[in-house]
């Protein structure tokens, strides 16, 4: 079994953890500047965002010693990673909000917005690994691609159709529903096409940037 280098890991884990502790503090600065809970929604879906990463981490070790529990994890780390990048929609709330300077706020923004990329495109990197054992790169490329296009998917039904993660399971039909009979097809194609292209690309930087790291 191949597993991730240690210290590449820990220098994935460490930059993670920063990555969230800056946006955290940016946020908590914006709360004690302003007296406001404004954009205090930012730190839980930040907290949304890490759950595939610790799926992601914890399938590993279920691959080498209990297979049988590996699908489940799998299953809902497919789930819940579109709630990674689905922090980039965020900006839709940005907004003059005095006495916060807006340049400030697109600070707080980015921030979060890159810390859930990175969480995402991470546990992404992860489960890919695992799978090339199995399989071949092509095959691997060809899934994380799906995966990445079944994320755009899910940010579509997360941010114009108001659904979440857990209504695939409470309410499957209804979110079947929302996907083939969709209110307006041409802004369902639009995000598709728009965020699949636009994750796969920068997955695919991500991922050259850890592969460069390896090989030093």
């Amino acid at each position: 079994m191949v597993r991730l280098w240690p210290h590449g890991r820990l220098r994935l884990i460490a930059a993670l953890a920063a990555s969230c502790a800056l946006s955290l503090a940016l946020l908590a600065a914006r709360l004690v500047y302003s007296g406001r809970s404004t954009y205090s929604f930012l730190a839980w879906n930040l907290a949304l965002a890490a759950i595939p990463l610790l799926l992601a981490l914890g399938a590993e070790p279920l691959a080498r010693r209990r297979r049988a529990f590996l699908p489940p994890v799998v299953v809902l780390w497919l789930v819940f990673l579109p709630n990674a990048p689905y922090l980039v929609t965020d900006f839709v709330h940005l907004r003059p909000d005095p006495p916060v300077p807006l340049w400030f706020d697109v600070l707080l923004f980015a921030a979060f917005a890159w810390a859930g990329l990175l969480l995402g495109f991470v546990s992404l990197h992860l489960l890919r690994r695992l799978a090339g054992e199995w399989l071949g790169g092509a095959a691997t490329w060809t899934l994380t691609v799906l995966v990445l296009a079944a994320s755009s998917l899910a940010i579509y039904l997360g941010r114009f159709a108001e659904w979440n993660s857990w209504d695939l399971f409470v309410r499957p039909g209804a979110v079947v529903h929302a996907i083939v009979a969709p209110p307006s097809p041409a802004q369902l194609g639009g995000v598709l096409a728009g965020f699949t292209v636009f994750l796969v690309v920068a997955y695919a930087i991500v991922e050259a940037l850890i592969g460069s790291d390896r090989e030093r």
